[in-house]
């Protein structure tokens, strides 16, 4: 059965005019200038958080995905999503509201329904930590368990922001390995521009963007990460084949390549050729996983 659109989803559980508020959710989100530089900063930030992790090849990052809470979206494994709604404001803008409360409802019912994910979380970013306590005191009791309202400073240069946050100072220490705020700054800044040209509307998991980011560093600075994570895949045909899935990831090992999909991983060895690639149209992620068995299958009988 084809899995319907979220437009759909949401007309047939809410309403038309439900629909309509979605689409300009988005609309605004992609024209906010302001709002999307902060939102850039933070991604950079969670980039730097996660990319030394051992999940960094189960781990996604992705920025105005359709839905109520678009900003932002982290996905950890295969039960974990958090989605941001990031306000770079001190004032009424970023006021916790009914309107956002009934937006995070949404979202929350969307990602356990619709995405399937367990462990939903719904977060308001703001840049305010004053803003952050007074709104953290209205959320209710009763959506606690799955909303809050979180603080991330802004800063306009990559330097005031590892001065005065010491979380992104520790992030980017363990990425480069190094403590001096000159290779700190580089490296932030070479993630930034990463981000900025990437299509993340879908899901990009974090080792990938750890990966042009490291080949966009000359000379290097991220020693901080694994060798593995750098490393190319070497068979075009099986790149690209990944490259449709967003859930999808593919890192190199020793003696081949580790395929991980939605928690499960597939090992293939380096030694596949041209003619081991699909001879029928891989479309969705079933005939995508069964290809990859079959393929790890035949290599070890051969």
């Amino acid at each position: 059965m084809t899995k319907p659109h979220l437009v759909d989803f949401a007309r047939e559980r809410w309403g038309e005019d439900v629909v309509k508020q979605l689409k300009n959710i988005n609309t605004g989100g992609k024209n906010n200038a302001k709002g999307n530089k902060y939102e850039l900063t933070y991604l950079v930030f969670l980039l730097a958080k996660y990319g030394a992790e051992e999940s960094s090849t189960t781990t996604f990052l992705s920025s105005q995905e359709e839905g109520y809470v678009d900003d932002i979206t982290l996905r950890i494994g295969a039960s974990r999503k958090i989605n941001y709604q990031a306000k770079n404001s001190s004032g009424a803008a970023a006021d916790w509201t009914d309107s956002m409360e009934e937006r995070f409802t949404k979202q929350q019912e969307i990602d356990i329904e619709y995405h399937g994910f367990e462990n939903p979380e719904q977060v308001l970013l703001v840049s305010c930590d004053d803003k952050r306590e007074k709104n953290s005191q209205k959320i209710e009791e009763s959506t606690l368990d799955y909303a809050s309202c979180q603080f991330y400073p802004y800063g306009e240069q990559p330097l005031e922001l590892l001065l005065t946050h010491q979380e992104t100072r520790r992030a980017f220490k363990r990425i480069c390995d190094a403590d001096f705020l000159d290779v700190q700054s580089n490296a932030m800044t070479i993630l930034l521009g990463v981000l900025q040209a990437k299509d993340i509307s879908k899901p990009v998991a974090v080792s990938t963007l750890m990966t042009e980011a490291k080949m966009a560093s000359k000379p290097n600075i991220f020693n901080g990460l694994s060798e593995e994570v750098a490393a190319e895949v070497s068979i075009d045909w099986l790149r690209e084949l990944i490259e449709h899935f967003p859930y999808a990831t593919i890192n190199v090992q020793s003696g081949g390549y580790l395929v991980s999909l939605r928690g499960m991983g597939v090992f293939l060895p380096d030694t596949l050729g041209a003619e081991d690639g699909p001879s029928e149209p891989v479309d969705d992620e079933l005939k995508l996983l069964e290809f990859l068995f079959a393929l790890s299958s035949k290599a070890d009988l051969s």
